[in-house]
């Protein structure tokens, strides 16, 4: 496995900036590469698409469906008895019908008011929880060396790059193979020397 540092940008021209500083700085360009990457959860990781089991907003939903479908069947109820004393005519079926319009009313009412909120049981000071890298000009490097590591993170971080990470992957042919979009990045420390423009790697 090889070690890679990567490092996210908002702008193709910022992360081709960081790459032909990288150059600049003694990475060739088999060892460095930028590639865009979709925002979270439009990934395609299912075969329906996306990448997560369940949107977080959309936790109650079923809650809402039931209670709705609770409240609107009671209202059904009471509609079809007072047609039916209104109107002698209504007939067992037809107030049937009034009670299942009410409850799929009610269901669909109550799915609705739920959509958008989270999940009351969820403990506020939690993270919510993790689902990859976010969207934007990704900017990876192969670093041989622990020298050729803390360079790339330098240059990186003089340059703007957002969420710089350090991994270990598959890097082959000038791009990294095995890049996974989902993972979540395994972040590098902040806390470095100054960035010193002339320095290269040996």
């Amino acid at each position: 496995m090889n070690i890679i540092v990567a490092g996210r940008f908002e702008t193709q021209d910022q992360a081709n900036d960081a790459l032909a500083a990288l150059n600049a700085a003694g990475f060739s360009q088999q060892d460095s590469t930028t590639f865009f990457v979709n925002p979270r959860g439009q990934h395609a990781q299912f075969p329906i698409g996306g990448d997560q089991d369940e949107d977080a907003s959309a936790t109650q939903a079923d809650n809402g469906a039931v209670t709705g479908a609770v409240a609107g069947g009671a209202a059904g109820v009471a509609a079809a008895a007072a047609a039916s004393l209104a109107i002698p005519a209504v007939g067992p079926a037809i107030a049937l019908g009034i009670v299942a319009v009410g409850a799929y009313t009610g269901s669909l009412a109550g799915t609705l008011s739920k959509l958008g909120k989270p999940d009351p049981e969820a403990h506020l000071d939690e993270d919510p929880p993790s689902h990859g890298r976010k969207g934007g000009m990704l900017v990876a490097v192969h670093a041989m060396t622990a020298e050729a590591e803390t360079l790339a993170v330098e240059v990186l971080e003089r340059h703007g790059a957002k969420d710089i990470e350090r991994t270990r992957g598959e890097w082959k042919d000038g791009d990294w193979k095995d890049f996974d979009p989902v993972e979540e990045p395994q972040k590098v420390d902040a806390d470095r020397p100054a960035y010193d423009p002339h320095r290269r790697i040996a």
